[in-house]
């Protein structure tokens, strides 16, 4: 009698596979959504920029990212030769002009 496959049983193995189903399918969404999100291009903490600053990192030895390092190294060329920039050299004028 344990062997037989009875109506019962047919809708026991029904429901199971019902709520399977449906437990799969949420987890579906959300690894479709943290995909999703890995993927972004808006997100800054994406797969591809993430191993590109890794990269970056590993091959310059440096802690920051590209536009941090690019951004202080501007700044130490502004700072090194501001005097050749065009408000530089106004102020240059401007005190010559004025003596």
């Amino acid at each position: 009698m344990l062997n037989q496959w009875t109506p019962k049983t047919t809708l026991i193995v029904a429901g199971v596979a019902v709520v399977g189903v449906w437990w799969l399918s949420g987890r579906a969404w959300e690894t479709a959504r943290d995909v999703g999100e890995a993927v972004n291009p808006v997100n800054h903490d994406n797969v591809f920029n993430r191993g590109f600053e890794g990269l970056y990192q590993a091959v310059t030895g440096s802690d920051g990212t590209p536009g941090t390092d690019l951004a202080e190294w501007s700044d130490e060329l502004d700072e090194q030769y501001y005097e050749y920039t065009p408000l530089g050299l106004y102020g240059k004028v401007k005190a010559w002009w004025s003596e």
